[in-house]
């Protein structure tokens, strides 16, 4: 077989029934194949290959993110970090994210352009959530904005937290309560006394 006239674009080869490489430009790249057999009757095929350029798109340094805590604890968690960047190195992309479904619990702030990064906080509310065997969800869609080279391509983020109960406020170990008290003038006295759990 022979390739005529144009030659492949550059970077790729044809070696037996193969054409393997990595392209080095993009374009539309037509091409001749013309096939003889052992008695010299020939056939050609009519090609193209064609090389789109590689699309820029927004890479997160996680897609999931999970956080845990009691129910009626007095803090939060730590906030997380997602870094956002693009997958051209010196190529800003602008993009916004939207939090679905909302969650009250959660705070999501951050950039808007990359390299940039979100911050995921648990809101202060959030210990007064019910504890819970399943965790509460939500996902955070980034999307590029239209006027970007990664118009309408999105990455999600899985977000988690789960609410656990306090452990019990008042354990009894025997059928013996006893109770000591320190004054400077001890005096005897007994009280009834009421236990609720």
């Amino acid at each position: 077989y022979t390739l005529t006239p144009g030659p492949l674009p550059g970077g790729l080869v044809l070696s037996g029934q193969e054409i393997s490489g990595t392209p080095t430009a993009a374009g539309t790249f037509p091409f001749v194949i013309t096939v003889t057999d052992a008695l010299g009757k020939s056939v050609k095929a009519n090609g193209s290959i064609s090389i789109i350029p590689a699309q820029p798109t927004l890479i997160l340094s996680q897609s999931t993110v999970s956080f845990s805590l009691t129910a009626g604890a007095s803090g939060v968690p730590t906030p997380a970090h997602v870094t956002v960047r693009s997958s051209v190195i010196g190529t800003p992309l602008p993009f916004s994210f939207v939090v679905s479904p909302t969650a009250s619990w959660l705070d999501v702030t951050g950039g808007s352009t990359t390299p940039g990064s979100l911050s995921l906080a648990i809101d202060p509310t959030a210990p007064s959530l019910a504890a819970s065997a399943t965790p509460y969800t939500t996902n955070i869609s980034i999307t590029c904005v239209p006027s970007s080279a990664c118009a309408g391509l999105v990455q999600n983020i899985a977000v988690a937290l789960t609410v656990t109960a306090p452990p019990p406020l008042l354990t009894v170990s025997s059928s013996l309560l006893s109770f000591t008290a320190y004054n400077s003038n001890p005096v005897s006295s007994s009280q009834t006394l009421g236990l609720q759990n």
